[in-house]
C-alpha cells in the first residue's frame, strides 16, 4: 500500500507542472510566437512553450553582426488582462553600419569591366577577387552607399549570397572576406571595405574604383582574370578598359 501511495505522489509531481496558473490565467491565450532573428539566435526561459505567459526571451547575433533593438522581452498581459503580448519586439541582427545603410543599398548587381562585359566579379577558392562568366547569387554584389566608414563619397561591396562577406583591400590585392578574417595590421574594417568610385575616370560611362587609403591605385583585372590593384600613372602597362567597371541587374 505504501508503495502505491509513493508511486501516485511521484506521478503527480511529473503530471502537475509548477506555475500551472500561467497557462490558464484568466483564460488568456499565450503570446504570438516570435521568430528567431536572421543571422542570430533566440533562447527563452519558460515552462511549456517559449511564447507562454511569463516567458522571457533573449536575442543575440552570430559573429560579424550587431543586435539592433531589444535584447530581451517578456510575454505579459495587456489590455487590462484581456490579452497577452510580448512587451517589446525582439531585436534584429544587422551588419556593422548596415542598419543605417539598407535604405541606400542597391542591387544585387553583376559588376563587370568594360573590356569583358560578359564576365563579372566573384571570388575563387582562396577568396581572391576574380572575373567569372558563371551566373548566380554567389557572383553578385550589393552596393552600399555610403560605405562602411560612413563617408558620403564612398561605397562598400557586399556579397548577395552571404551578407558577412565584403570586397576587402588587402596588402597584396583584393579579396572577399568576413570581418574576422581581417588582420589588424591592414587597418580597420571600415577602412578596408570602403572605396571611392569615379564616374568616367578612364572610360565614358564606367567607373574607376579606388581604395580610400591608396590614391592612384585602382581595380584592374589581369590576364588570369584575377582582379587586383594597379597604379594608374604607369601608362605603359595600365589599360583603361581593364580598370573601368559598371554594374547591371541580373
Amino acid at each position: 500500500m505504501r508503495l502505491i501511495l509513493v508511486t501516485i505522489m511521484v506521478a503527480l509531481v511529473f503530471v502537475q507542472p509548477s506555475f500551472s496558473w500561467y497557462y490558464t490565467y484568466n483564460g488568456q491565450k499565450d503570446c504570438a510566437p516570435q521568430k528567431t532573428p536572421e543571422n542570430g539566435e533566440k533562447w527563452c526561459m519558460f515552462q511549456r512553450r517559449s511564447h507562454e505567459l511569463g516567458a522571457v526571451c533573449y536575442f543575440s547575433c552570430r559573429e560579424g553582426f550587431i543586435l539592433t533593438g531589444a535584447s530581451t522581452n517578456k510575454c505579459t498581459l495587456t489590455q487590462g488582462g484581456r490579452a497577452a503580448k510580448f512587451n517589446v519586439t525582439g531585436g534584429k541582427c544587422e551588419l556593422p553600419g548596415a542598419a543605417d545603410n539598407h535604405s541606400n543599398r542597391t542591387g544585387p548587381f553583376y559588376i563587370y569591366p568594360a573590356a569583358k562585359p560578359n564576365y563579372h566579379l566573384s571570388w575563387d577558392s582562396n577568396n581572391r577577387l576574380v572575373l567569372t562568366n558563371v551566373t548566380g547569387k554567389h557572383h553578385m554584389f550589393y552596393i552600399i552607399k555610403p560605405g562602411s566608414n560612413g563617408h558620403l563619397d564612398t561605397v562598400s561591396f557586399q556579397s548577395a549570397a552571404d551578407p558577412t562577406l565584403y570586397i576587402v583591400k588587402e596588402a597584396q590585392g583584393l579579396k572577399v572576406l568576413q570581418k574576422k578574417q581581417i588582420h589588424p595590421s591592414l587597418g580597420s574594417w571600415e577602412t578596408v571595405t570602403s572605396f571611392f568610385i569615379f564616374q568616367n575616370k578612364f572610360q565614358s560611362g564606367y567607373y574607376g574604383i579606388q581604395p580610400i587609403k591608396r590614391p592612384n591605385l585602382y581595380f584592374i583585372y589581369t590576364l588570369t582574370n584575377t582582379v587586383t590593384l594597379q597604379w594608374s600613372y604607369r601608362q605603359s602597362v595600365f589599360n583603361p578598359k581593364k580598370a573601368s567597371f559598371f554594374w547591371k541587374d541580373p
